[in-house]
């Protein structure tokens, strides 16, 4: 088996290192075991098992004592104990309570990557240890799919929990707990239809999930280029700031008081963002640079709890892991023409202009669905699978007669958008000038996507090829 490593493919790019590679990187002489993480689409079922089995022996043991009271103030070691006074928390919630209470101390600054690495490492030996000897913290390459009508409609959901619209999820290996940290069991904000995820409104109504809620492979690969002169500090505030695009759309515990590790998904995101660490850093080695440019932290700096120096976390050999690099990875972008039909009246958004065809309409990628005559419902109508709400999204198709001269053309690329609120709780006062910067980042990042003629490239990136070019009106 290949793995994302010293010499191997990082990101579809073959890397030779350099000679000049630091100390530490890639080194495994010291490793008695190395787990090796996998994507998730590629994990067996005993694979789903051994996650599963971790995960609820950790959330269903409330003797065992995952915290280390000895490393507490005296501040820290009252709440705790307060907040055990009625009922103690499982193994499960004590590792959010440690992110929780120390929040603001590992997030907004070069500490983040170091901080995640270790806690995924130390929190998957000790399931280890504790519950499943065959547990791995394997990632999730979301990253491949970023749009919401595929993460939305994901077969995995049925190992992880599927969403119930703010419910108390039921499934997955976190199902029917409550935990006594939130008061309530593990839930995400949104519900998962047959037609794509359903944010319900407070009105009763609700939309669709169509944005595109998670960051793709083009944005990581730009916050690698617009910092390859400047080195890890500015790479890391990039980069935190993209990986909150999860957490938000999410919801739920994800983005509640930083208790955001209840969520299991969490580990399965944390370990790709761990995996988008390591592959720049195979890319840095490959140029040659030194300690300062790829780790601006004094290595005797200590991470906040766990007291080891970050120089035992700053490589993923140090931590005796591997990535197995994508084999099957996530499904690829599906023609969702076929939940046309199941779409209900109440949701069908207009599409097109008063007498346009059935032909016009499917080009646009939007439903065509005839109704009664005189019937307010419109025949041409967005999709809400296919994410396009409020304008239409290009849907692959086999035949170019359905092409008009109104064209299918790609939908532009938008800025990345991170909530103020995120930015606030990683960076404090600093926020506003942190988000000023990232903002844009994220515009120059569109622009160049959209100046090359890619567009919103998830067609491309999910391996469907583009659509055919327009009858009568040139390229696409």
């Amino acid at each position: 088996m290949k793995f994302l490593s010293a010499v191997g493919v990082v990101l579809g790019t073959a890397i030779v290192i350099a000679s000049a590679q630091l100390p530490g990187f890639d080194d495994y002489a010291r490793c008695a075991k190395v787990d090796v993480r996998k994507e998730q689409h590629d994990l067996t079922a005993d694979e789903w098992t051994h996650w599963m089995n971790g995960i609820r022996g950790a959330a269903s043991d409330y003797t065992t004592s995952y915290i280390d009271l000895t490393k507490l103030d005296a501040d820290l070691l009252a709440s705790y104990q307060n907040a055990t006074a009625t009922k103690p928390f499982s193994v499960w919630e004590q590792i959010a309570w440690i992110h929780q209470k120390y929040y603001t101390s590992i997030h907004g600054g070069p500490i983040f990557h170091v901080w995640h690495r270790h806690l995924l490492r130390d929190v998957e030996t000790f399931i280890q240890k504790h519950y499943e000897p065959e547990f791995k913290f394997h990632y999730w390459a979301t990253h491949m799919q970023y749009n919401p009508p595929d993460w939305c409609l994901d077969p995995s959901w049925k190992y992880i929990g599927q969403a119930n619209d703010a419910k108390d999820i039921t499934d997955g290996p976190l199902g029917n707990i409550t935990f006594t940290l939130t008061n309530r069991g593990l839930y995400r904000g949104y519900r998962l239809w047959s037609t794509g995820c359903w944010r319900s409104g407070f009105m009763g109504g609700g939309v669709f999930i169509h944005t595109n809620s998670w960051a793709t492979q083009a944005q990581y690969d730009a916050a690698y280029t617009d910092t390859k002169e400047t080195g890890y500090s500015d790479w890391a505030v990039t980069t935190e700031s993209v990986h909150f695009m999860l957490h938000n759309s999410q919801g739920g515990a994800q983005i509640r008081g930083a208790a955001s590790p209840l969520d299991d998904l969490f580990w399965l995101h944390h370990s790709n963002v761990d995996l988008q660490w390591h592959a720049v850093q195979t890319r840095w080695n490959a140029d040659g640079k030194n300690q300062s440019f790829q780790l601006n932290l004094p290595t005797s700096t200590v991470l906040p709890y766990y007291n080891v120096p970050v120089s035992d976390a700053q490589f993923i050999a140090q931590q005796c892991v591997k990535y197995a690099p994508v084999v099957n990875g996530p499904p690829k972008q599906r023609d969702v023409t076929h939940f046309c039909p199941a779409i209900q009246d109440e949701f069908k958004l207009d599409c097109g202009n008063p007498g346009i065809t059935a032909q016009q309409c499917q080009a646009k990628g939007c439903c065509w669905v005839p109704g009664q005559p005189g019937s307010k419902t419109p025949w041409c109508f967005t999709n809400p699978a296919t994410g396009a709400l409020n304008e239409p999204i290009v849907i692959p198709q086999t035949s170019s007669s359905l092409m008009t001269a109104e064209c299918a053309k790609p939908v532009p690329a938008a800025p990345i958008r991170v909530p103020a609120d995120m930015f606030v709780m990683a960076w404090g006062s600093r926020a506003g000038e942190v988000k000023e910067r990232f903002d844009k980042w994220a515009a120059s990042v569109a622009d160049r996507m959209n100046a090359g003629g890619v567009g919103i490239e998830r067609l491309e990136v999910a391996g469907v090829q583009r659509p055919t070019p327009c009858v009568g009106a040139g390229a696409a």
